[in-house]
C-alpha cells in the first residue's frame, strides 16, 4: 500500500510524468505541461492553446474529428510522441517537418493522400504508423529515414511493387508492415 500512495504522490500536476487530460487545467501551468491527452473529445480542430505548451513531450489527439493542423504545430519543438490516429486529416502542413525531436508518430486511420515533401526532415523519427490512409507513394525525402526508422506500418495501403521493393531494399534495419505481408526483420 505504501508503494501505491508514493506513486500517486508522484502524479501531481507539474510532475514530469503527469498527464493532463483537460486543456483548462493544463493552461493554468503551461510551463509544467509535458504530457497532454485530448483524445476522444470530438475536437474538430486542435485548440490554439495546445500550441503554447513549449515543454510538451507527448500529445495524444487520437479519436477526434480533426481535419487539419495549423502551421503553429511547429511551435511544439520539444514534442517526442504524437498520436493523431483516428481523425479526418488529409494533409499535413509543410511546417510539420519542424518537429525535429519527434520519435513516435501515429497517423493511422486518417485520409492522408500525401505527405509534405520535407517530411524526411523529421530526423529523430523511429516509429511511424501510416496504417489505413490513402497514400499511394512516399515523398522523395523519405529516404532520409534510412538510419533512424525502426518501425514502419503501411498496412491497408496501395503501393506499387517498385515502391515496396524500394522500401525493402533501402530500409534493412526497419521492421516494415506492408499490405498483406510483414517484413519483420530484427
Amino acid at each position: 500500500m505504501f508503494f501505491v500512495s508514493k506513486l500517486l504522490l508522484a502524479q501531481q500536476p507539474g510532475d514530469l510524468d503527469y498527464v493532463y487530460t483537460s486543456l483548462a487545467e493544463a493552461s493554468k501551468r503551461p510551463g509544467a505541461v509535458y504530457h497532454l491527452n485530448l483524445s476522444r473529445q470530438k475536437l474538430a480542430e486542435v485548440p490554439e492553446g495546445v500550441y503554447s505548451f513549449k515543454n510538451l513531450k507527448s500529445l495524444d489527439l487520437s479519436k477526434n474529428k480533426i481535419r487539419q493542423l495549423s502551421p503553429a504545430i511547429a511551435n511544439l519543438n520539444e514534442l517526442e510522441e504524437l498520436d493523431l490516429s483516428y481523425n479526418r486529416l488529409s494533409l499535413l502542413p509543410y511546417q510539420f517537418a519542424s518537429l525535429k525531436q519527434l520519435t513516435i508518430l501515429n497517423l493511422s486511420k486518417n485520409s492522408i493522400k500525401r505527405l509534405p515533401e520535407n517530411f524526411g526532415e523529421l530526423s529523430s523519427l523511429q516509429k511511424l504508423n501510416l496504417w489505413a490512409n490513402e497514400l499511394e507513394s512516399l515523398p522523395e525525402s523519405f529516404s532520409q529515414f534510412k538510419s533512424s526508422l525502426t518501425e514502419l506500418n503501411l498496412k491497408s495501403m496501395v503501393f506499387d511493387e517498385e515502391s515496396i521493393s524500394f522500401l525493402e531494399n533501402n530500409f534493412p534495419n526497419t521492421k516494415i508492415y506492408l499490405p498483406n505481408r510483414c517484413d519483420c526483420r530484427p
